[in-house]
């Protein structure tokens, strides 16, 4: 059974009161690039909610999916002792209370660590303590968020490393040390501090074990292979053509290389927005299906630009896909490979079932790749 890592992010996104956190963005991003590897090999899943709310919370340890594989639940944004402060439906931050979160905590069979990387999260620790969470990482003031973000990536390096809590931790500790010095802990604060600090922002409270887990206590089954989430871009005009893709990638989902995401899978009267955007951000390969629709839809332009934004970010690898013909020379995909290969629209072939299967194939490489560790 591979381990879980949830992220969970929380942005005042409004600047209502809480601030707005600059280096939040990218914190998400430098975690996803420091467990990609892990992530490739088959040791680990990645859960990642970058505008959670209670409900995305209570939603992702509540999937039978995820159910009791969650072994590291990371949240990042504004919080304090009293709880996590989550994106609420009116824009606003809404806080999400500790006495209710250290209750679904106890409640997971395999959660080895909580990190709150938040402000003055020191309070919860006890209660956390009391609920049987056996590693928790939290603050004891309010920190600067260009210091969490540079303490959280150096701990998911090393986590991706394969180094247990308590050294991955231990070096996350060095590291801002020798970058910021660690005899004055006065930077590291948002606030003004009367009196000199003496102690490091974060603290690492261990259970018995003394943080001996890491990704490799949990064994894997051999010859599992990577399941890759794909996300489709298309316009809605194509629905059919998304379909006759699915067709040929079929046997790439039969034989869990892949597991493909669409707009034709939401649930009446769910909120496809939130949905939608869930799962771009998940997915290690976002497919865009060019036609002349897609051009002419300000959705799927917006959508472009995110996904391009993501694969120069390291986030994901976007590959469009050449269905129809239409007008793309000044298009920012053009400069990436497209599928089929010889880089005619599917509409060019004589034999479509032939363009399809290039298709399908040039997926399966990329697969391939990214399980080889290479772009």
């Amino acid at each position: 059974m591979k381990p879980i890592i949830f992220l969970a992010f929380s942005q005042d996104q409004h600047n209502n009161g809480q601030g707005y956190l600059p280096n939040l963005k990218q914190e998400r991003i430098n975690i996803g690039a420091a467990l990609r590897e892990v992530e490739a090999e088959g040791l680990v899943d990645l859960v990642i909610e970058p505008d959670a709310t209670i409900e995305d919370i209570f939603n992702i340890f509540g999937d039978d999916r995820y159910r009791n594989r969650i072994s590291i639940f990371h949240y990042a944004g504004h919080a304090n002792g009293k709880g996590l402060y989550t994106e609420g439906k009116d824009g606003k931050n809404r806080l999400a209370h500790a006495s209710g979160l250290r209750q679904l905590f106890s409640l997971q069979k395999n959660l080895q660590l909580v990190f709150l990387n938040g402000c003055s999260t020191e309070a919860q620790v006890q209660g956390l303590k009391d609920a049987k969470v056996k590693n928790i990482i939290a603050t004891n003031r309010a920190i600067r968020d260009d210091i969490a973000l540079m303490l959280s990536a150096r701990f998911y390096q090393s986590i991706g490393k394969k180094y247990n809590i308590k050294d991955a931790f231990q070096i996350s500790e060095a590291f801002i040390k020798t970058q910021k010095g660690g005899d004055n802990y006065r930077d590291f604060f948002y606030e003004d501090i009367e009196n000199e600090p003496t102690t490091f922002p974060w603290e690492l409270h261990m259970d018995e074990d003394n943080g001996e887990w890491k990704i490799t206590s949990v064994g894997i089954v051999y010859g599992e292979q990577p399941n890759f989430k794909v996300f489709l871009a298309y316009a809605r005009e194509d629905e059919d053509l998304k379909d006759e893709l699915l067709k040929f990638t079929k046997p790439l989902k039969r034989s869990k290389q892949i597991d493909a995401f669409d707009a034709g899978m939401i649930g009446t009267g769910q909120d496809m927005n939130k949905i939608l955007d869930k799962h771009f951000q998940e997915s290690k390969i976002i497919l865009l299906l060019i036609t002349p629709n897609f051009i002419n839809s300000d959705d799927m332009y917006d959508r472009m630009t995110a996904a391009m934004q993501r694969h120069e970010d390291g986030e994901a690898i976007v590959i469009p896909i050449y269905v129809r013909e239409a007008l793309i020379e000044d298009e920012a995909f053009t400069k990436l490979k497209p599928l089929p290969r010889n880089e005619q629209f599917v509409s060019q072939w004589e034999n479509q079932d032939a363009a399809y299967t290039d298709i399908a194939k040039g997926i399966r490489s990329v697969v391939e790749g990214m399980k080889a560790g290479i772009r």
